[in-house]
């Protein structure tokens, strides 16, 4: 019986699987960005905006491509051929070192097709969230911090190889 009721969560978790490329250009991926930044720094202290406009510059980022795979126990997700994020489903404790070896918090929520992950610092945290399409992926990162009123918030679009 068991098995038969992981069959159908793994069975509705594969379309997510295999890869994806970036669609947008690189001129709408400017705007995107540039709309992302405007929209955070408009609920700023107006003395403080020069500052973090500065400093949001260089967090808004993505990745020309995603390699994924989901089943009933983990998702992993690897951006750009770097070394893959692996989330597992079961709600255990899980933890993202970077490439510096530094480690973090990592919280994951499965949410119907979607996977959300939310990597955690000492002054704030990043969310993702992948969202399988019928052709291909929607990727919508933000990222919270103490010292800014609106999230940081943008979406990128990408489809199968």
């Amino acid at each position: 019986m068991r098995l038969l009721l992981l069959a159908p969560v793994a069975l509705a978790a594969a379309p997510m699987n295999g890869g994806y490329v970036l669609v947008s250009s690189q001129a709408e991926l400017a705007a995107e960005k540039e709309r992302a930044i405007e929209r955070t720094l408009a609920e700023m202290n107006f003395a403080l905006r020069p500052l973090a406009a500065r400093e949001l510059e260089g967090v808004v980022n993505w990745c020309q491509s995603y390699e994924m795979t989901r089943d009933a126990t983990q998702f992993t997700v690897s951006c750009d051929g770097k070394p893959p994020v692996v989330a597992p489903l079961d709600g255990s404790e899980a933890t993202f070192t970077n490439r510096d070896g530094e480690r973090f918090p990592l919280g994951v929520q499965v949410r119907g097709d979607a996977i959300w992950l939310k990597f955690s610092g000492e002054q704030g945290h990043q969310e993702v969230l992948y969202t399988g399409t019928a052709d291909g992926l929607v990727v919508e990162k933000s990222i919270h911090s103490p010292f800014m009123e609106e999230p940081l918030r943008w979406t990128m679009r990408y489809v199968r190889k």
